[in-house]
């Protein structure tokens, strides 16, 4: 499984997470969060050492701080590109947890979220 797929079935399910939801299905979202945790961390922690290394600075040295976003070196912004698109197409262990259509079928996901679930799917 790609790290960046993931990361976003982690979004899914946290979007979830405050749902009252059946108990097997609200545990295997919480063993799936746990599972994954780690994951995670590490997707974050090079997602910043990547953007930081081509972050702008200022004449001090300090990060340029913009509202519409972090600003990157111009002459850099491809390359940070495909840095961080690297990192998501890192392959990384499928979680143990799998998620039958039958326990997902009280949710409201879109395609875009089944897509992103599908690894994660069992049909029965």
């Amino acid at each position: 499984m790609d790290l960046i797929t993931l990361i976003n079935a982690r979004k899914i399910i946290i979007q979830h997470s405050q749902e009252k939801l059946p108990m097997p299905l609200a545990y295997k979202f919480a063993k799936f969060l746990k599972e994954t945790e780690s994951d995670e961390a590490f997707y974050n922690e090079k997602f910043l050492e990547i953007v930081n290394q081509y972050r702008q600075r200022d004449e001090n040295g300090n990060f340029v701080e913009s509202g519409n976003g972090i600003p990157l070196v111009a002459s850099e912004t491809e390359k940070c590109k495909e840095e961080l698109k690297e990192l998501g197409n890192t392959k990384v262990n499928l979680p143990n947890i799998r998620f039958s259509l039958h326990e997902l079928s009280i949710l409201k996901l879109s395609v875009q979220d089944i897509f992103i679930l599908e690894e994660l799917i069992e049909e029965k």
